[in-house]
């Protein structure tokens, strides 16, 4: 049985992109696991990750159908501290962006600075 990892990326194929997103999360987390957390913990954390990725995006691809599905994001949304942060590309991703030369959904590969509050944050499409 091929694996998700083993399949073309496909991405509106919701469980690929929480793969994804799980992999991406886990990836950041590196260092803080090297230094903080023991690999039975991270054995914990990864499935919860690429699960709750999954959720989120199942729920949010519904919410044009189905009642349940929007309550579930609401619901979620009411949760988000408002110490938070918008979402910023990872800086890892946007130094691979400048290197390639290339201009991905309005983003060019520029330097990122996380303390810069006025510049926007680019909003990427979930399909």
């Amino acid at each position: 049985m091929a694996t998700l990892r083993d399949r073309p990326f496909d991405p509106a194929d919701l469980q690929h992109l929480a793969t994804l997103g799980g992999t991406v999360a886990r990836n950041a987390l590196e260092d803080i696991h090297a230094e903080h957390i023991p690999d039975e913990v991270m054995r914990e954390i990864n499935p919860i990750i690429r699960n709750a990725f999954y959720t989120a995006l199942h729920a949010a691809n519904a919410t044009g159908t189905s009642a349940h599905a929007r309550r579930y994001v609401d619901y979620q949304l009411q949760h988000v501290p408002p110490y938070w942060e918008a979402p910023q590309l990872l800086d890892e991703y946007v130094a691979s962006l400048k290197r390639s030369g290339e201009v991905v959904d309005g983003v060019r590969g520029t330097t990122h600075d996380r303390s810069d509050k006025d510049r926007p944050t680019p909003v990427l499409p979930v399909t």
